[in-house]
């Protein structure tokens, strides 16, 4: 919740986040997951304005929260977004949702290719991954199937991922040697393989439709993680 927090011109990075999505033509009833702190600082400056539900114990769990607390299973898709990308525009958000809706997957995620890092903004380093076709980002904007969190199979599988993130050995018995060896070596090392290629075979070792939604739009990345990042959205944002 620290970088939902952080404030540019008055405003904090969650709320440019919660206009932007109040603005797009398709989000219905925005909430805001996070702790009891971030509830009181917004509270203080527009009470009753935001709807707040205590956040869980990693991304996942406040998603789950999320839905139970709305009732979200009733929903035909539910979108994520994260708190720290104050750049984000309603324009960006209903580019990614008309893609990812039409795509009918479980999941879906954002990525944008480094070209148009390059159009707008070439004076800030962003990590990508290569693939063939070129350089992508992967962005803060995640489409899904909200039956997904009923099919305890697949729950534990992404959880268990999730966990391992930091542990390659036994994230690799979770996802299959088959994708970590394609990522290592058709990706990281010589850029061979589609991001397409590399969704569809992680979506049939994992069991569910996994999507990658490519946008034009690099402020669904542009989020804050470090010193740097803070300082170039204050030259941005005034």
């Amino acid at each position: 919740g620290y970088k939902a927090l952080l404030e540019f011109k008055g405003k904090y990075s969650v709320e440019y986040v919660i206009d932007a999505l109040k603005q797009s033509m398709y989000v219905k009833n925005p909430r805001i997951v996070g702790p009891q702190e971030l509830k009181e600082k917004l509270e203080e400056k527009a009470k009753g304005e935001y709807v707040f539900i205590e956040s869980g114990e990693d991304p996942i769990d406040n998603i789950r929260r999320a839905i139970n607390e709305t009732n979200a299973y009733a929903s035909e898709r539910v979108l994520a977004i994260t708190a720290d990308i104050p750049l984000i525009t309603a324009e960006a958000i209903d580019d990614f949702l008309k893609k990812a809706y039409v795509s009918n997957a479980d999941v879906c995620s954002v990525f944008v290719h480094k070209e148009h890092f390059d159009e707008e903004y070439p004076e800030i380093e962003r990590r990508f991954f290569n693939f063939r076709g070129g350089p992508y980002a992967p962005g803060n904007l995640f489409l899904f199937d909200p039956q997904l969190f009923k099919r305890e199979d697949v729950m534990q599988r992404i959880e268990g991922v999730y966990e391992d993130r930091k542990h390659p050995i036994k994230q690799a018995k979770r996802i299959g040697i088959d994708v970590i060896l394609l990522y290592f070596f058709e990706v990281k090392l010589f850029p061979l393989v589609s991001l397409e290629k590399l969704a569809k075979t992680i979506s049939k070792r994992v069991g569910i439709n996994v999507k990658p939604i490519e946008s034009t739009f690099p402020e669904v990345e542009l989020d804050i993680d470090y010193a740097e990042d803070y300082e170039f959205m204050e030259r941005i944002l005034g």
